[in-house]
């Protein structure tokens, strides 16, 4: 996700017509990558639940124009946490080598005040 992240400031961004998801209305964006970015990708798909703004579902495609890896957070997963609507569940397929990497959110605090020093390069390669 941080790498789509770091992608997006250096790509061209189109709104494609909105859609479907598990019933749910959709806006489709999509993003392609500046060609010197070094990204992996040729475009990425996403799919923002309209209602929510919590992506549901991306599809990545390699720089050869193959689907290389999909990301779902299925509706029945994303529940409202106060004012926020937070998917607890979101899969990433690789399909190139056919693994996928589950994260499951347990617990989540907001607003929570933390020193800038934990974001530092340091503390951040040590996987805080």
């Amino acid at each position: 996700v941080m790498e789509m992240q770091r992608q997006a400031e250096h790509a061209s961004v189109e709104r494609r017509p909105d859609g479907m998801l598990e019933g749910r209305p959709v806006a489709i964006l999509a993003a392609k990558p500046a060609t010197d970015s070094g990204s992996q990708y040729s475009e990425v798909i996403a799919h923002f639940d309209r209602e929510t703004c919590v992506l549901l579902h991306a599809e990545l495609y390699a720089r050869s124009g193959e689907l290389a890896k999909q990301l779902d957070a299925p509706w029945a997963d994303v529940e409202k946490q106060g004012e926020r609507w937070v998917p607890k569940k979101i899969t990433l397929r690789d399909l190139g080598k056919k693994t996928q990497s589950q994260i499951q959110l347990r617990k989540a605090e907001w607003n929570v005040d933390l020193s800038d020093r934990l974001f530092s390069q340091g503390e951040l390669a040590k996987g805080h």
